[in-house]
Parts: structure tokens; C-alpha cells; sequence
């Protein structure tokens, strides 16, 4: 496929694809870099949210090849963020990690840890849980912040913060109830380039560390076009992320090589509490729902039969809890029935969870009201 000649007519190719990537968030969102970005980005300055009122616009880009979310985005695609699932501080560094099983599909150090411990039955609950990741995932911006002319001096700088705060919002104030359909085209296409069809972003942040939110979320009328100098700053932001190859991953997670043998219970407590603790991090406050994950397949020249059942794993494995234990998994077993085997999985920690908190209500069965983190 021929490269788009980026300098002809950069302008001209924005829209269909930002406006489509703001269907796509805000279909996914109902559901520094901090060890997710590289650290030799050239050029990149990191942005943050100050107390009280911001000023942004969100500048879009050309995706390189290296989006995670490939169903959807394709190298050229123009779109304004990219997505990771992430696992909270985690390691002897105490950084966070890009989730390799929740983000690309591949196994994952941090993950295969957790459902260890999981089949094991392990008391150790602190762990568990500080190693599961957010069904919220972590979203990256190019922005330009007119808090202060000395901010808009700087340009295009890369902001890295939580779809719980800011891009499930933008999704929903995107989308118009006037247009039914639930199309592209029924959503506001607010990162375009041009001042007749995108818009700035106005917010309120307050609170501090896991008490941050961002409130009165606002699209702003522009009376200016994005220029081509800024639009050519933009980051490929793909490009930008850090996503750890396996053995990397265990490094992180172990501080050492997947080479040398472990003791799991001298490794317990290399999680951190909570899911991910930064400061623009919160707790789900809603009953964790199953998260749809893609996964790469292994193709095979010849396929081999599988064996039909309505319930139970079909290739000999505990249903919900061998999830990934067997080479089954990744290699013939039927897409929906490992979503279903990942569902019941996801429905058992569930459980386990809520037997948790009766036993800490002291068995009154009440819910907390969700700790903001």
C-alpha cells in the first residue's frame, strides 16, 4: 500500500479516522511515561494536568504499525490516542508495566503470577488483587496546553493518564443523541484540525494523588485552525510505547531473568497496593465486568478436530481456572469458548471478591461505596 504523502495534503486526510477512533473509545471506555513509554522519545515533553482550570486541544496523528489495537487502527490511520492495559507499580522498581496479555494478547509474567497463585487457592489476597488489571485502560495523548503561554510555547507535548478520568467522558460529549445509528458520523469529531469542526477541551482538576479527578469536562468552540507546524510535531504515538517483550517483562516483575528459578513466596509483595497507584489513578467503583480479549492464534496447516461439548473445557482442562494453563488454549481451542472459559474465570474472582468483603463486613454481606484511588 502506498505511504500517504504526509506534506501534500496532511490537512485534507484528517476525519474520517479521528472521528471513527472517537466511536471506537467511547465504545471500549463503557466498559511521565511511568514505565509505559520509551525513555529516549526524541524531543518529548510529558504534560500534567495542573489544580484547577486546563486548556487543551488534542492534536491527532498518523498511526505507525505498532498499535495495539490493530483490529481497528491500521498503519496511516488518522487517530488521536492509543490505549494500553497496564499493571499497577509493580517489581523491585516499584514502575508500571504494560499488561502484555490484556494489550497485545501474548502471555504475560505479571498475569500468569496471579492465576498461579489463583489455582493454588493462595491466601496470599493482597497480591491477587494489586496484580489485576483496571478494565480501564491507560490512554496517551498529543496535546497542546494554553494554561499559560509559556505552556503553549512548549507545543505538542504527550499526556499519559486514565481513561476512568478523561477519555470516557470525551466519548460521551461526543456523541450526538440527535443522530441515531450509532455510526461514526453521530459522534463529534472534536480533535480535527480545523476550527469549524474540532474542538478545545476545558476541565477542572482537583484533588490530589488518588483523590485527582477531572470534572466539568467541556468541549470549547476554536476560532483557529490547528497549524501544520503543530500537526507535523505530533508524535506517532504507537511508536512512543513501551511494551515489554516477554523476558523483559519478567525482569521487571522479578528483578531478575526468566532464566534463573524463583521462590514464589520470597517474590510476594513485588505488586504494590492497588490496581495502579499515580497520580491520576481510581479504583473501579463499578462490579468488574469481563473484558473482551483479542489473542494472536497460531495457524496450523492442518486442523485438528476438537472435540464438541455445550459445557466444561473441551480439551481436558478445569473450565474458568485453567484459563492459558494448557497449550489447547492458544493453539485449537474455539474462539467463543475460550471467552466463555475467560467469563467464568473473571465471574469466580468475582466471587472470591465479594466473600472477601462479606467476611471483612463481618458477614453482613454490605458493599463498600469504592475507595478512590
Amino acid at each position: 500500500m502506498p505511504k500517504k504523502d504526509r506534506k501534500k495534503s496532511r490537512r485534507e486526510m484528517y476525519g474520517k479516522g479521528t472521528q471513527k477512533r472517537v466511536k471506537d473509545s467511547y465504545d471500549k471506555s463503557g466498559a511521565g511515561g511511568g514505565g509505559i513509554l520509551r525513555d529516549d522519545i526524541e524531543g518529548g515533553q510529558f504534560w500534567q494536568a495542573k489544580d484547577g482550570e486546563n486548556l487543551i486541544d488534542i492534536i491527532p496523528y498518523f498511526a505507525g504499525a505498532l498499535d495495539p489495537d490493530s483490529a481497528h487502527v491500521k498503519e496511516g490511520d488518522d487517530v488521536y490516542n492509543v490505549q494500553v492495559f497496564a499493571h499497577g507499580r509493580v517489581g523491585p522498581r516499584e514502575q508500571m508495566m504494560v499488561c502484555r496479555a490484556f494489550t497485545i494478547g501474548e502471555k504475560c509474567p505479571a498475569c500468569e503470577y496471579r492465576k498461579k497463585l489463583l489455582k493454588e487457592q493462595s491466601t496470599d489476597e493482597d497480591t491477587i488483587d494489586n496484580l489485576k488489571v483496571s478494565r480501564y485502560p491507560r490512554v496517551i495523548y498529543n496535546v497542546v496546553s494554553y494554561n499559560s503561554s509559556g505552556e503553549e510555547d512548549k507545543g505538542v507535548q504527550i499526556w499519559h493518564t486514565s481513561t476512568y478520568l478523561m477519555e470516557r467522558f470525551l466519548g460521551s460529549l461526543a456523541k450526538n443523541p440527535r443522530m441515531k445509528g450509532g455510526g461514526y458520523e453521530a459522534f463529534t469529531d472534536f480533535s480535527h484540525p480545523d476550527q469549524d469542526v474540532g474542538k478545545s477541551i476545558s476541565f477542572t482538576r482537583q484533588g490530589k494523588a488518588q483523590s485527582t479527578e477531572f470534572i466539568g469536562i467541556k468541549f470549547v468552540d476554536r476560532d483557529y485552525d490547528i497549524s501544520d507546524e503543530i500537526l507535523e510535531a505530533a508524535f506517532i504515538l504507537d511508536e512512543c510505547l513501551h511494551i515489554p517483550t516477554y523476558d523483559q517483562a519478567y525482569t521487571i516483575y522479578w528483578g531478575e531473568s526468566d532464566e534463573d528459578k524463583y521462590d514464589a513466596t520470597a517474590a510476594r509483595g513485588h505488586g504494590v497496593e492497588g490496581e495502579i497507584k499515580d497520580d491520576e489513578t481510581i479504583e473501579d467503583e463499578e462490579k468488574v465486568k469481563s473484558i473482551t480479549r483479542e489473542r494472536k492464534r497460531k495457524k496450523k496447516e492442518e486442523p485438528e478436530e476438537v472435540i464438541e461439548e455445550d459445557e466444561g473445557c473441551p480439551h481436558g482442562g478445569t473450565f474458568g481456572t485453567d484459563i492459558d494453563e494448557i497449550d489447547a488454549c492458544n493453539e485449537i481451542c474455539d474462539k467463543e469458548k475460550w471467552k466463555e472459559c475467560a467469563q467464568e474465570r473473571d465471574r469466580m474472582d468475582e466471587e472470591k471478591e465479594k466473600k472477601k468483603k462479606e467476611k471483612e463486613d463481618g458477614g453482613t454481606g454490605r458493599r463498600g461505596t469504592g475507595r478512590r484511588r
